[in-house]
């Protein structure tokens, strides 16, 4: 529900916080899809913190962060 909100008043910025943190991989796998749809459809950004390496397969770059500094950046898809 929390993402069905998010996404009502088609935002421009999306703010996720572990979006799939309590889902199986199935799931996880059909809200970064939904995601990615989102972006390119919408021209929308989605900012999102997350622990899992899946997300990795849906994203444009990556941060990754130890301590609150950023160690490597990456970009999976491109």
């Amino acid at each position: 529900m929390a993402i069905a909100r998010a996404l009502a008043n088609q935002p421009q910025l999306i703010l996720a916080d572990e979006p799939t943190g309590k889902l199986d991989t199935s799931t996880a796998r059909e809200i970064f899809t939904l995601f990615r749809s989102i972006v390119q459809k919408e021209n929308a950004t989605i900012l999102m913190a997350a622990h899992d390496p899946l997300v990795d397969e849906y994203v444009d770059g990556v941060l990754r962060l130890s301590d609150g500094q950023i160690m490597e950046r990456e970009n999976p898809l491109t």
